[in-house]
């Protein structure tokens, strides 16, 4: 696989890969009207890729074979959360769910899900199924996408990232910065009006897709970069990469400006995160490089915005806003001890239990492993820990494989950002961070099944 590999890709490919990098521009595909038909649509190039792929196979692997157990186990956890069990059942199996449905008592006892949201694990199945379709048009069909896709997927992402930087800090330095896209109103917003930023109705949200552009960008960067110092700097100049390379640095630039800009104190951790795994190689065989563009860096951040996130930092409470919460959250587990409260509901099924800043409604908890936890119950744990056990196994060649290292870089961001945000339950920023994954995974995967060849 070769990151400057310029084979097109058409038909479903093309679609699910414009669609993908389109998606943040519509506020995030916050809305249904916007990530439901995406969803379908992702579904549906899905089923394609595989039909098409079982007609005329291209090559006798598929990437993400697997890893389909693994998938298909959390479909199937969402299916049981949708089915209905005799009150009797559900007293024994959820008691949080029981209350939900018969406290008070009813008169005739139905049958009731699991879930305390049918609606929103609905949703959030629909959403899961369409990452899955959308991963399999990409990478799931055979080895040979790995070397065509990620060039245009990487190129994309860094070059939607730095569009956005650059509309952030125009619409900042508007008239009306606190309008979407500078144009846009948005009605009733009141106190939450100023954090609004770009596109994103979340300085937050807006600020982890940034994150994840800019470190795919430094994963780019870091391929163009001569491991040894050149001769000279003309001789850097006159090199065919120095306009990519230059192109790379001023979107990093623009989009480390404009995450600063933004005031997200999780979107600078994130995006210090995955930049520093992006440039991780050339950074180790030059540690000069490295200290300059730490100084660089320390410049644009200080020069933007890195002051308005301090001031912020300092203003709020991180033990009220987060850490009491998150113990609070954490009763939710004696009351829906084995499949969790379902996945996507967590809200509903907090606010009964709710002890603390009870002036706020929660419908997330900002940390996206503890809201797995919560949603997932033991199952959801166990899976976690399968998930981390096939982590550690590949991370000897994941970490080895330069070619996709931007995907690692990006995924990097998303998982750090995740550990005080809720941005992965935006959906461009989880089709985004999904189709990372699946990268890394159908990567890894074609790797093994190389060596058990030779082997």
């Amino acid at each position: 696989m070769t990151i400057g590999s310029r084979l097109p890709i058409r038909g479903s490919e093309g679609v699910a890969l414009v669609t993908l990098l389109l998606a943040p521009f519509a506020f995030g595909a916050v809305n249904s009207t916007t990530w439901a038909p995406l969803a379908w649509l992702w579904i549906g190039l899905g089923g394609w890729s595989l039909a098409q792929h079982r007609r005329s196979p291209r090559d006798g692997s598929q990437p993400l074979s697997r890893i389909t157990p693994a998938l298909l186990a959390i479909h199937v956890l969402l299916a049981i959360q949708l089915i209905p069990l005799p009150s009797a059942l559900l007293r024994v199996v959820s008691p949080g769910s029981y209350a939900a449905r018969y406290i008070p008592p009813v008169a005739v006892e139905s049958w009731a899900p699991l879930t305390a949201s049918p609606t929103g694990t609905g949703q959030a199945w629909l959403y899961f199924a369409g990452l899955h379709g959308l991963v399999i048009t990409l990478f799931g069909t055979s080895a040979s996408a790995l070397r065509s896709r990620p060039a245009p997927l990487f190129n994309g992402m860094a070059a939607v990232g730095a569009l956005l930087a650059v509309e952030g800090l125009v619409q900042a330095a508007s008239a009306h910065p606190y309008w979407l896209y500078g144009v846009f109103p948005v009605p009733g917003i009141g106190d939450h009006e100023r954090g609004l930023f770009g596109p994103y109705y979340n300085r937050d949200h807006y600020s982890n897709l940034i994150a994840i552009a800019a470190s795919v960008a430094a994963g780019l960067l870091a391929k163009r970069i001569p491991r040894a110092t050149p001769a000279s700097a003309l001789s850097m100049v006159n090199s065919p990469d120095f306009p990519g390379s230059l192109a790379l640095v001023a979107s990093l630039v623009l989009m480390l400006a404009a995450s600063a800009a933004s005031g997200s104190r999780g979107g600078l951790a994130a995006i210090g995160a995955g930049v520093l795994v992006g440039l991780s190689s050339p950074f180790l065989s030059r540690p000069r490089l490295a200290l300059g563009s730490g100084i660089l860096l320390i410049i644009v951040l200080f020069g933007t915005g890195v002051p308005s996130a301090i001031a912020r930092m300092s203003d709020v409470d991180f033990e009220t806003s987060r850490l009491m919460v998150w113990r609070d959250t954490l009763r939710l587990l004696e009351f829906f001890p084995v499949f969790g409260c379902g996945v996507g509901a967590f809200a509903p099924a907090y606010w009964p239990y709710q002890r603390v800043v009870r002036f706020e409604y929660w419908p997330h908890a900002h940390n996206e492993y503890l809201q797995w936890v919560l949603e997932a119950g033991l199952i959801g744990i166990l899976m976690a820990l399968y998930g981390l056990r096939a982590a550690w196994r590949a991370a000897p060649q994941v970490i080895r494989n330069e070619d996709i290292r931007p995907a690692l870089a990006g995924l990097t961001a998303a998982m750090v950002h995740a550990l005080v945000e809720c941005s992965l339950r935006i959906p461009a920023n989880a089709a985004w961070a999904g189709v990372l994954l699946g990268c890394v995974i159908a990567a890894a995967a074609a790797e093994r099944e190389r060596v058990a060849r030779k082997a």
